[in-house]
């Protein structure tokens, strides 16, 4: 995993931990968090913005290995269909998620 990913999961974990108590997860279903969000007239909670494309980091998390639920993001409009964590030591994409709404 990059310095990037890094700092990007870092930054998730804290917003999602301080926003949790405010917040509610909703699954996803191949959906990006923001339509997710949408549709219970609620809005997509963001960690920051991707400089490449300006658009939102949303957070996620997702249980891959069935090993517990790991803070992830979601990124539209090309990695809208899944939730992006660190796994097994490289950053996966899963398409089993669920989306922290506001």
């Amino acid at each position: 995993m990059n310095t990037f990913s890094k700092s990007i999961f870092a930054a998730i974990l804290v917003l999602a931990s301080q926003a949790a108590a405010a917040a509610s997860w909703f699954e996803a279903n191949g959906e990006s968090c923001f339509n997710v969000c949408q549709a219970h007239r609620l809005n997509a909670i963001t960690s920051g913005v991707y400089r490449v494309n300006g658009n939102p980091f949303y957070i996620c998390r997702a249980n891959p290995g069935r090993e517990g639920y790991r803070a992830g993001y979601n990124l539209q409009p090309n990695w809208s269909s899944k939730c992006f964590v660190g796994y097994s030591g490289q950053e996966q994409g899963i398409e089993s998620y669920q989306c922290l709404c506001q």
